[in-house]
């Protein structure tokens, strides 16, 4: 037999932030797919510190959170600037 709580917790009772999944860390080709852009060109952009970096996870991998390349395609969206700078 299950025996249920007297006075359940209510659901707005939680901090949506504690149950959220972790973010998204994207790989360069992921990150080349969803902006359209080339290898080279993500890394002339780094250079330029016209796109987001991404964060070292060993000497040899990094990864971009899918929020800051979201926010970084929706900037290029409202600016309507060329992000090469061609």
């Amino acid at each position: 037999m299950v025996r249920r709580a007297a006075n359940p917790i209510p659901l707005e009772a939680f901090d949506i932030h504690v149950i959220a999944r972790p973010e998204r860390q994207l790989r360069r080709a992921e990150v080349e797919m969803i902006t359209g852009l080339s290898a080279s060109s993500i890394y002339r952009l780094l250079d330029a510190g016209r796109f987001p970096r991404p964060l070292r996870i060993t000497p040899r991998c990094v990864r971009w959170l899918e929020s800051e390349i979201a926010e970084w395609q929706a900037s290029q969206v409202r600016t309507g600037v060329s992000s090469l700078g061609n």
